[in-house]
Formats: C-alpha cells, structure tokens, sequence
C-alpha cells in the first residue's frame, strides 16, 4: 500500500493509535525487567487497546459529520423545537468531551460518551420529522390504497355475478360499498386540494371497510345444502365456482392485511396445493367420477380457507366440508 495512502486515511485514527502506543509504551517501562525479557511480548504491543483506538476515532468522526453536515441536523435547527435543538446541544457537549478522553488515551469513556452522543442526535431527529417526507411517504401510501379500492370494486363486480350465475345468494354489503364510495370521493378532494395527511387518515378507514366487506363476501361462500341440483355436473360446477371465488379474493386480501413473509409463504403453499387438487378434481369428473371430483374440489376449497386465514381474513368452513 502507498504511504501516501495511509496519510490520506488517518486523522483522528492516526492520533489516536500514537497515543495509545504512548501509553502502552509508558506501561512497558514500568514493568519489571522479567518481563521485559520475554521474547514473545518484546516490541510486540497488545493489539486490542489499537483496534478499540481505531472505531472511537470512526465513530468520532461520524458523529461530529452528522452534527455538522446531516440534513436532518440542519433542518432541526431552523425549527422551532426546542426539546429537538436541546437534544442536539447535549450530542454537541457530549462528542467534544469524548474526543477529550481519546486522547487521553480512555478509550471506554470515550466511546461511551460518543455513543450516548449519537443516540441524542437519533432522538432529536425523531423530535422533529421530515415533514416532506412524511407527505410523501402518506402520498404514496394513499395512491396504493386508492389503486387497492379500484381492484376491490373489480373483484366484488365479478364475484356479485358469479353468484348470480349460479343463483347463489349475495352478501348483504350494498350499505358498505355505498360508503366505501362516499369515503373514496371525499378522499379525492382531498389528495386534489393538497391534503394528504386528511385524505391518508380517510383512506385508511375506508381500507377497514374493504377488509370488514371481503370478511362478508367469504362468508357468503357458506354452502347451505337446501339447494337442490339437477345433476352431479350442476353440483361441481357450483363448488368449482366458489372454489374459483376463493382464489380471486385471496391477492386482494394478502395486499389489504401485508401478511408476514413467513405467512405469505405459508399462505402460497396452500394456494398451490388446492390449484393442483382442483386439476385433479377437474379430471375425475371429465372421467366420469363425480363424487371423486367433488370431494377433491371440496378439499381444495378447505386449502384456499386456510391460506385466506394466513391473511388473517377469517372463513367459515362449510359444513359439508368440514373433517
């Protein structure tokens, strides 16, 4: 490595690591001339104080940029919160004191203080957010959720005619998507003159209605077995629908909640699963077992229920189905 390297890297390192050196210099002296005689520690200094030296001099100098350069630093003082700039005062003292003891050669004090130090100015930040980027974080999330109604409306407009076309009867959420709409038009106004925060606080209650109306559309897809079919092929194409439902609402409701990973993985599995029992179900029937293939699709629905129940959207199992 070039020298010129080194130098270009040192500061307070540099200083440091020669004070340490000193010091450890000073304690050899003092020690008793046995010591000094064993071949293993001559001219071999302790390399622990040396490394410890090193990340106080990087956290130094670290916290001192931060205090001098950070965007949120600056933007706390041209604010008029008082707890904030106090905090940073005290990460000001606190750093000044500890570049003290470092080169005192106190190493532990030192990173002590200059931790403590960056622990404030972390608080102080908090004291006083970015108010441009909370707007913009809350603009985003209100344009997810905006696009997330969209894909709501789409769904219950197809899974309303689904049931319709197999005279299944429909949940009673006409109330609920009245309000849904009446929610989403004033959030509008809102995001259009300018207030995000408002339109966010509106648009996240209207996200507790999409959950509690696909809550009642699941339960809608209870099988009440008064029904009477013509045909073991009226029957399973009856369980095919409902299976087919179960499967469009389960996106929407894994983006509604934002599962865990583990529990969207968990809840993906399960989705895989039923689609392969529902191919082997579709199978059966086209050679003619009907009860085979009914069982399986009916099992596959129990599927596409546990992994809704991943997305924390309870459903009920319907009797005949139920082991």
């Amino acid at each position: 490595m070039k020298p010129a390297s080194r130098r270009t890297r040192c500061g307070w390192g540099t200083r440091l690591l020669a004070g340490a050196l000193c010091v450890a210099g000073a304690v050899h002296a003092a020690e008793p001339a046995g010591d000094a005689a064993r071949p293993e520690a001559a001219g071999k200094p302790d390399a622990k104080p040396h490394a410890r030296a090193l990340v106080l001099g990087h956290k130094l100098r670290l916290t001192q940029q931060q205090l001098a350069q950070s965007p949120s630093v600056k933007r706390i003082l041209l604010s008029d919160n008082a707890l904030a700039k106090d905090a940073l005062t005290q990460a000001q003292q606190l750093v000044d004191q500890a570049v003290i003891e470092a080169a005192a050669g106190n190493i532990d004090a030192g990173t002590l203080l200059v931790d403590e130090s960056l622990r404030l100015i972390v608080t102080a930040s908090r004291m006083a957010p970015d108010t441009q980027l909370l707007e913009a974080q809350e603009r985003q999330h209100n344009t997810e959720l905006r696009e997330a109604i969209r894909t709501f409306h789409l769904l219950h407009s197809n899974f309303s005619n689904r049931l319709a076309a197999i005279n299944a009867p429909a949940p009673e959420v006409d109330s609920d998507m009245a309000r849904l709409d009446t929610m989403t038009r004033q959030a509008d106004a809102l995001i259009a003159s300018g207030q995000q925060h408002e339109a966010h606080v509106l648009l996240s209650s209207a996200h507790l209605i999409v959950v509690s109306t696909l809550n009642k559309m699941l339960m809608s897809q209870t099988i009440v077995y008064d029904l009477k079919f013509d045909s073991p092929a009226d029957e399973f194409q009856h369980e095919l629908a409902k299976n087919i439902g179960l499967e469009e609402l389960l996106p929407l409701a894994l983006q509604q909640v934002k599962v865990t990973r583990g529990a969207a993985d968990l809840s993906d599995r399960y989705l895989q699963h039923g689609r392969a029992l529902r191919s082997t179900a579709q199978q059966q029937v086209q050679s003619g077992d009907y009860a085979a293939g009914l069982k399986s699709i009916q099992e596959a629905s129990v599927l596409l229920q546990h992994a809704l129940r991943m997305a924390g959207v309870a459903v009920p199992q319907s009797p005949e189905i139920t082991r």
